[in-house]
């Protein structure tokens, strides 16, 4: 943009230069440099501005710590605002003045510079150090100061206290007279203050602002801050020492209530799964908590400057991201909205989020604020939930639950595409001998390596399930012809029939294999599997370890009971 092009722009009307609107305006370059100031003030420093960088302005003055925090402020594009400088210039007063500035994009987004105001605030600024010093005197005088005064003679012993004593202590100063100003007992003074302050006392030193506790006959225990200094005569004899003391014990117990409630705050922020955010008025990242770096394992200072819906557009188009996006750049509330993202190691985790539009008491909009939550865990356990709710316990296929619902589906999809499914019921040959020979924990092993056998039966998308006791089921969809099927039931049988090493030994498990086709066999989940059943019972019939069609002649079985085969 050129200089003419930027003195026009502080023309136009925005929010930007409503906020601007005291002082004298300026504007930089991309690389931070002066290209234009509206009015005399130009020369400020005694020089013109124009190419220079505002930290290298003779006569400016700032802690080089403040320059440099305004140098980062700027390289990320942030904005600023009443940053303070002095300008001194031989023979004249000091001049302080307040700059504020907001980054300037083209349309393409690109970064051009900056522009903002200026303005002496020296009157300000001289109230604000004559208050300091006022302040100063305020705080070195109360310092001074002390609830009650006390003497005490070369052998430590009260020989005189104020009466503010009895008001701030309830007890009568004369009763306290020839006792030890630290107390009658060791033990109650604070012994590891006693230490230290008998090796000041004992050189003559003074010592001011001593804390101890003062444990009492009665139990009480009162906390005391002791100010002091020795006296001497004329002829430089130690006649004792003189001092102040205060009660602090309230304060004290504030210190202490504070203390335990920042350990409890350190503690929880520790362990908590929360972080803290808020963007500005343009949806720039501005603060993110360091809770986010031990959840999420990426360091918050990244994310500074950058506009929240980038990030979020970064992570994909899901449903939760478009609705934040759309709810950040509405201004509007948004609660608990969750989605997924690769944490630095490649791992899927879940986030929930937040947010809450913020506006100052004009109603106008400074940015959000909001929360976010780690809830990966939360998902991983809804989905153990899920897969328990619909896998074999024992086994780990699908259960009832789910066999019926893959097959509903397999109906629908079949009836659209005209295409045929199978649907294979084995049942273990003599295994109601095993259990009642061997006993149920060697039948649940030869179960658990049957499972594993049957998923290496079907191909990718078919389904392999237990229906309960020796029961399963196989679902193959879209399969070409009834040779396919009868070639995958082969396999089947064949996979079954191999030698089982279980505890008690080998096992030659066989198994008897029935099987229904859709739709020549039934057209609905019901139909199919009770004719599936009633072909395996043919097949057992058959003398056992083969496979069976179901065909309109396989009568009586499917009178059996709950239409499942009977063992045997």
């Amino acid at each position: 943009m050129t200089t003419r092009k930027r003195k026009v722009s502080l023309t136009q009307p925005g929010r930007e230069r409503d906020e601007l609107s005291l002082g004298w305006h300026w504007e930089t370059d991309a690389a931070h440099c002066f290209t234009s100031i509206t009015d005399a003030h130009g020369t400020v420093a005694g020089v013109g501005w124009i190419g220079r960088h505002p930290w290298k302005m003779p006569g400016v003055t700032q802690p080089e710590n403040a320059w440099a925090n305004l140098r980062r402020l700027m390289a990320r594009h942030g904005r600023f605002s009443e940053f303070e400088y002095v300008v001194r210039q031989p023979g004249k007063p000091d001049r302080w003045v307040a700059a504020s500035g907001v980054p300037v994009f083209d349309a393409a987004a690109a970064f051009t510079g900056y522009r903002g105001t200026a303005r002496f605030i020296t009157e300000r600024k001289l109230i604000e150090i004559r208050l300091r010093e006022s302040e100063e005197r305020f705080r070195r005088l109360t310092a001074l100061a002390a609830d009650w005064y006390w003497e005490c003679d070369p052998q430590w012993r009260l020989t005189f206290l104020s009466e503010s004593f009895r008001e701030r202590t309830g007890i009568d100063p004369a009763s306290r007279m020839g006792l030890s100003v630290w107390g009658e007992r060791e033990e109650d003074f604070d012994p590891g203050v006693r230490t230290e302050l008998m090796r000041t006392v004992h050189a003559r030193l003074p010592f001011a602002g001593v804390e101890y506790l003062r444990v009492f006959p009665d139990g009480r225990r009162l906390w005391r801050s002791m100010s002091g200094e020795p006296f001497f005569d004329p002829s430089g004899i130690f006649l004792g020492y003189r001092g102040t003391a205060r009660d602090i014990t309230a304060r004290r117990e504030t210190v202490e209530r504070l203390r335990v409630s920042e350990e409890r705050f350190r503690r929880l922020s520790a362990i908590a799964t929360d972080w803290f955010w808020e963007l500005d008025d343009e949806l720039r990242v501005q603060y993110v908590s360091p809770s986010y770096f031990a959840v999420t394992g990426t360091n918050p200072d990244a994310l500074l400057g950058q506009k929240m819906t980038d990030i979020l557009a970064q992570l994909g188009d899901g449903g939760a991201i478009r609705e934040i996006i759309l709810a950040l750049e509405g201004r509007r509330r948004y609660r608990d909205r969750e989605y997924a993202a690769l944490d630095p190691d490649g791992v899927l985790r879940w986030r929930s989020v937040s947010g809450d539009p913020v506006f100052d008491a004009q109603g106008v909009f400074q940015g959000f604020r909001g929360v976010g939550r780690d809830t990966t865990e939360r998902k991983r356990a809804e989905e153990e939930l899920r897969r328990l709710a619909q896998h074999d316990a024992l086994t780990g296929l699908a259960n009832r639950t789910l066999l019926r619902d893959r097959l509903d589906h397999a109906i629908a999809n079949a009836q659209r595409s005209g295409a045929m499914l199978a649907v294979m019921l084995l049942d273990l040959d003599h295994f109601k001998a095993i259990n009642d020979g061997l006993g149920h924990d060697i039948g649940d092993e030869l179960l658990i390596d049957i499972a594993g056998r049957l998923p290496a039966c079907v191909r990718a998308g078919d389904t392999v399930g237990r229906l309960g006791g020796d029961e399963f089921v196989l679902l193959f969809e879209n399969v070409e012809s009834v040779d396919f099927v009868a070639a995958a039931a082969a396999r089947v049988l064949d996979t079954v029939a191999a030698p089982c090493i279980v505890s008690f030994g080998r096992l030659d498990p066989h198994a008897s294999l029935g099987i229904s086709l859709y739709p020549r066999d039934g057209e609905d989940a019901n139909t199919l599997l009770r004719h599936a059943d009633t072909a395996m019972y043919e097949a057992k019939r058959a003398g056992r370890g083969v496979l069976r069609f179901f065909t309109l002649g396989s009568g009586g079985a499917g009178q059996r009971v709950h239409g499942m085969p009977v063992d045997g």
